[in-house]
């Protein structure tokens, strides 16, 4: 295979790749933007149940926080390949 073919076959890698990581990404806004929302809903919920509601949303958007900076990570070794 010459250079050019596997410079073009790594491209192509890399576009596909980096779809993924922007599709992945629209994935964890919408879900932060899902969990956001309900927290604000929790507000209205007794106080007993609110403190466990309340942990459970924040361990996810913990996840979620670690998940967008893993692929944002990811995508920045990405685009910096020659």
């Amino acid at each position: 295979m010459s250079a050019a073919a596997r410079a073009s076959k790594k491209s192509a890698h890399t576009k596909a790749l980096l779809a993924k990581i922007t599709k992945s990404k629209q994935g964890i806004a919408a879900a932060e933007g899902y969990l956001a929302k309900m927290v604000r809903e929790v507000e209205i919920v007794a106080r007993a149940e609110k403190r466990t509601i309340t942990h459970v949303v924040q361990e996810a958007l913990k996840k979620l926080s670690k998940a967008r900076a893993d692929l944002e990570a990811l995508e920045k070794m990405t685009l910096e390949e020659p």
